[in-house]
């Protein structure tokens, strides 16, 4: 994947937040399982999980969540996801 894969750290983090609300206390990791990748947040101190599928474009089941992972990724990659994002919707057609 394109855009996941130039996300740092810290982008990672931030994602995570915005995604969930949530971030001060959770170890965060990326896992790519081949056809999505796993945004996964652990809180030790009140065992608390979240593990959250998404690709360069959607987040898996969640509308809501596509649109504020859309915004994040605009802002962080510009007009380019933006066109790829547009004509990754088109399909194949």
């Amino acid at each position: 994947m394109k855009y996941i894969n130039e996300l740092t750290k810290d982008d990672i983090r931030e994602l995570f937040i915005v995604l969930t609300g949530v971030g001060k206390t959770f170890d965060i990791t990326l896992e790519d399982d081949l056809l999505w990748y796993t945004l996964c947040g652990k809180s030790h101190r009140t065992n608390t999980s979240y593990l959250i599928n998404l690709d360069d474009y959607y987040v898996e089941d969640s509308a809501k969540a596509t649109k504020k992972y859309r915004k994040f990724m605009l802002r962080k990659f510009g007009e380019k996801y933006m066109e790829d994002c547009f004509w990754n919707d088109m399909g194949d057609d």
